[in-house]
């Protein structure tokens, strides 16, 4: 979800200051949450400002640069590993507890992607180029005219 913008925050700011309307009247023109009104001006009491705060980054990554490159080099050695076994295998050598999710997720960004039992490189062209092999580049142009 987009942060409110900081003309329609100073809006509905000078609208409730104005002294006229109560905050639910402001949360209904300008079609808001009388909640977000309440805390724009908190935050205003507070710290003065009324600007979106930003993204703030969310957790870091588990998987240091270091650690992906044991992973990828563990993996093109055993392709045939698991994630569970490689979960394993990264909290006895490299003392690190980290979820299959997050395992899965790090050796798609490595781009090497499960084929039936055995982890393989996949190159980007072949990831991006997919579903546009022979077959429906054909039927797309040899279509019959009407």
């Amino acid at each position: 979800m987009q942060a409110y913008s900081l003309d329609l925050r100073e809006r509905v700011v000078a609208a409730y200051e104005n002294g006229v309307e109560t905050i639910l009247e402001v949360a209904e023109r300008f079609e808001v949450s009388d909640s977000f009104i309440k805390k724009l001006l908190r935050r205003k009491r507070t710290t003065g400002d009324i600007a979106p705060i930003g993204h703030r980054g969310g957790q870091p990554k588990r998987l240091s640069e270091k650690h992906r490159k044991w992973l990828l080099k563990t993996v093109l050695a055993e392709p045939d590993i698991t994630l569970g076994e490689l979960q394993e295998r990264l909290l006895g050598e490299k003392n690190l507890s980290v979820s299959v999710p997050t395992l899965c997720r790090e050796l798609r960004a490595l781009n090497l992607r499960r084929k039936k039992s055995r982890w393989s490189l996949v190159s980007a062209t072949n990831e991006s180029e997919r579903g546009t092999g022979e077959d429906s580049r054909r039927s797309r142009t040899s279509g019959s005219d009407f």
